[in-house]
């Protein structure tokens, strides 16, 4: 097993404006994990609006920003040009962008001794040494048969969901259930659909006057200003812009209506009951697949559900005990918080509890 503070990883992951920021802060919290054990990730992004390239920085993570190319060989190109300044391969090339496939990791793999991919939707054929899917079940890790080597090992499962540590190192609240006395607000870092404009509509309402709203901000969101100043004007909403306390407002939260990302493992892991709303087409299956094992209502897409659909979505919930107890027990069943140090342990070469793939 090779010693953490003797390998060099580089992450090749994206924001944007467009894309939104999952994929960069998932990576984040995998990086985050890795320097404390004495290893410095350098990420390779793409130069787009939003690209989130000053908060990787501000995390002390070292950035190179590539053109934002719009076909796999010039995104290839400018991957190896990044990779250049190693003075020999990397150990891990860690690529988490849903437009790159097995032709991309064909043509960087002389930059990397090994390579690893991130993925959710089993879309794509990927020519990695280790694939990384939290959002299949280990029962359908069959769909990627077809997608990879026989050799690829597979870290499919709820078990590598990548949680950052503000989560994993404390213990879920106990949950009373009882009356709805909080409500998070978190619909994503750019928030494309304005499903915060929707939401602080629906809440704007006297069914909610007795009820604190937390809502949180992206700093990509580009209509940033407009919803400070609209939430301004309701007395029971607290903004938090790019907030480092995401799990002491989760803990505190009730019920949270969130958008259908990455971030609903970290609610699951805190046992909070979520309404869901698809912001992103690589968010549908996934909404749907939550609501399917009881982890949260999936209202679907942002653009097609309107004010009063949404505020009688919360209603409900707000209503009904029983469905809030329950959805936080199967989200707290999921998720036990120990995936990313699982994922660290595989790039160190152990490879545990992980069978070969068949």
């Amino acid at each position: 097993m090779t010693s953490l503070s003797s390998l060099q990883v580089a992450i090749r992951a994206d924001a944007s404006s467009v894309i939104g920021t999952g994929h960069v802060f998932r990576c984040l919290a995998l990086a985050d994990e890795l320097r404390r054990n004495g290893v410095q990730a350098l990420f390779i992004c793409r130069h787009a609006p939003g690209h989130m390239g000053d908060i990787i920085r501000g995390k002390g993570h070292g950035v190179q920003l590539i053109p934002d190319a719009a076909d796999w060989q010039s995104d290839a190109k400018a991957t190896k040009a990044a990779l250049a300044s190693f003075l020999e391969p990397v150990d891990w090339l860690i690529v988490d962008q849903y437009g790159l496939d097995a032709r991309w990791e064909e043509a960087v793999r002389p930059m990397a001794k090994r390579l690893a991919a991130i993925d959710d939707l089993a879309d794509r054929p990927h020519a990695v040494d280790l694939l990384i899917d939290s959002s299949h079940l280990p029962d359908e890790a069959g769909v990627y048969d077809p997608l990879l080597s026989p050799e690829t090992r597979r870290a499919i499962g709820p078990d590598y969901v990548l949680l950052r540590r503000e989560f994993f190192e404390q213990t879920p609240p106990e949950r009373d259930h009882c009356a709805v006395r909080r409500i998070l607000v978190t619909l994503g870092g750019n928030d494309p659909l304005n499903a915060t404009g929707l939401a602080l509509e629906a809440l704007d309402d006297p069914s909610f006057a007795n009820i604190q709203i937390d809502l949180t901000l992206g700093l990509a969101n580009p209509r940033l200003e407009a919803m400070k100043v609209r939430a301004s004007a309701m007395p029971n909403v607290t903004v938090h812009v790019q907030s480092s306390r995401m799990s002491e407002l989760m803990a505190k939260a009730d019920v949270c209506l969130g958008a259908g990302g990455t971030t609903s493992w970290e609610r699951c892991y805190m046992g909070l009951p979520s309404l869901v709303l698809v912001l992103a087409e690589n968010q549908r299956d996934f909404a749907a697949k939550l609501e399917r094992m009881g982890c949260a209502r999936n209202l679907g897409p942002a653009d097609r559900i309107d004010v009063d659909q949404l505020r009688g979505a919360l209603l409900a919930a707000i209503s009904n005990a029983a469905w809030r107890r329950k959805t936080s027990q199967n989200g707290r069943e999921l998720a036990d918080g120990r995936g990313i140090n699982r994922i660290v342990e595989h790039l160190q070469g152990g490879w545990p509890n992980m069978e070969s793939p068949v």
